[in-house]
């Protein structure tokens, strides 16, 4: 209480000690070096203790903890993914070793018969080298060609090989060997020579148009199915 007036002066302390106020200008009145010792931070009430809180987590725990529970609920989900392309893959290229198993046991047979053709009589060498023409489209294209006749050969060779001189080639080369084994006609080396390397030029010739004709069907099957799933995202 100054000149019968009363001043109040609230303060609010963010650390116990002694505490000094700046000079406080109020007109006619100034207060200078007014201290405070603060014992306390608390209010003057009674309050309870609080409780302990709980334990406080290290930044990003969180989105760890986020992150590892997604990751551990799309792993099968991605291993599932992953195993299915790589089965897709081992079936794909097993269909390929398969396809052309044919044609590599023929390029071997044949190199085998080239080794020994001037040593073998021609009756044995036509029957060796048409045998292999009969197991190559018997084991490629899974007909009886066994069982089949030279002439009916003839509508073999018209589907699967595409160019007419050489379908042309393999009938001439079917009855000149029936007419070595049956006929015992003379056989040349220069002829069986000529004959093997015809054979195996006109087979590797319809071995690759079938290559290609599988690569087309799996492009065009694989096109259809994107197409059909742009179709049901469209509805």
């Amino acid at each position: 209480r100054v000149l019968d007036r009363e001043v109040r002066i609230r303060f609010t302390a963010f650390e116990t000690g002694t505490k000094t106020l700046p000079p406080l200008n109020l007109g006619p009145l100034v207060f200078e070096d007014l201290s405070i010792f603060v014992t306390s931070l608390l209010p003057s009430t009674d309050i309870d203790v609080r409780g302990l809180r709980g334990q406080v987590l290290i930044p990003g725990t969180q989105v760890f903890i986020i992150a590892a529970i997604g990751l551990i609920i799309l792993l099968p989900l991605l291993w599932y993914l992953v195993f299915r392309a790589l089965l897709r893959g081992i079936k794909k290229l097993y269909q390929v070793y398969k396809d052309g198993k044919p044609f590599r046991r023929m390029q071997r047979q044949l190199k085998t018969l080239r080794n020994s053709a001037d040593s073998i009589q021609g009756r044995d060498f036509y029957i060796a080298l048409l045998q292999e023409i009969r197991e190559y489209l018997s084991r490629r294209f899974a007909i009886s060609a066994f069982s089949l006749t030279t002439q009916e050969l003839g509508s073999v060779f018209q589907k699967y090989v595409p160019e007419e001189a050489d379908r042309k080639t393999l009938n001439e080369l079917f009855r000149h060997g029936d007419l070595v084994k049956f006929a015992h006609q003379p056989s040349t080396m220069t002829s069986r020579m000529a004959h093997l390397e015809q054979m195996e030029r006109i087979l590797t010739e319809v071995e690759t148009q079938q290559r290609n004709l599988q690569q087309k069907q799996q492009r065009d099957e694989k096109n259809r199915k994107k197409k059909k799933g742009d179709e049901h995202v469209e509805f």
